[in-house]
């Protein structure tokens, strides 16, 4: 009942931003409001067990793909860097956005495991340096190359002036990112 609970709650997310209130969410339910509070104390606990599943979800994504062995570092690289929630429906822009306005303790936490979850990105970047695969950068550098780009591109304005989605600016971040600027007949 909880994961349908939350699952639902992410509707309601999609549609309305983190303003939805508890009572539409049990209408949606078809169940009472008691029985979500039985569950969940509040729409604030509710969100917070969201975010943790969300987290969750993301690190045994990039755990799998990082213990793929049919994948190639480039691979496991591209595919650590788009890894996208999918234990609830896709998560719209505005939910994003409101959640980091609305609950800065939540999208702090989100953060915090994004950076907690670099190592593996770190690991796979320096066993590509080592095998050759990649060219010798500084690891750091594109660590803060990368919150750098996603802190600049979670802006609603820049997503609605360019027609995008946070899914594809990051497509497009990490294309950039792994592939550079200059076509490779072109380079140096």
């Amino acid at each position: 009942m909880r994961l349908r609970i939350m699952s639902a709650a992410m509707e309601e997310m999609n549609e309305q931003g983190t303003r939805f209130t508890m009572g539409e969410l049990a209408t949606r339910l078809g169940i009472s409001k008691r029985t979500l509070y039985e569950h969940f104390e509040s729409k604030e606990v509710l969100i917070e067990a969201i975010v943790d599943a969300v987290i969750q979800d993301l690190e045994v994504q990039r755990i799998a793909v990082v213990n793929d062995t049919g994948l190639d570092l480039a691979e496991k690289l591209k595919r650590m860097l788009a890894v996208r929630p999918k234990l609830f429906v896709p998560v719209d822009d505005r939910v994003k956005l409101d959640l980091r306005r609305q609950f800065p303790g939540l999208w702090a936490k989100a953060n915090k495991s994004a950076e907690d979850q670099w190592f593996l990105i770190d690991r796979v970047l320096r066993e590509g340096i080592s095998e050759g695969c990649f060219r010798e950068i500084y690891v750091p550098v594109v660590k803060r190359m990368l919150r750098g780009a996603v802190d600049s591109i979670i802006d609603e304005e820049f997503l609605l002036e360019n027609k995008m989605s946070f899914h594809e600016m990051i497509g497009h971040v990490t294309d950039i990112l792994i592939y550079g600027i200059i076509v490779p007949e072109k380079r140096g």
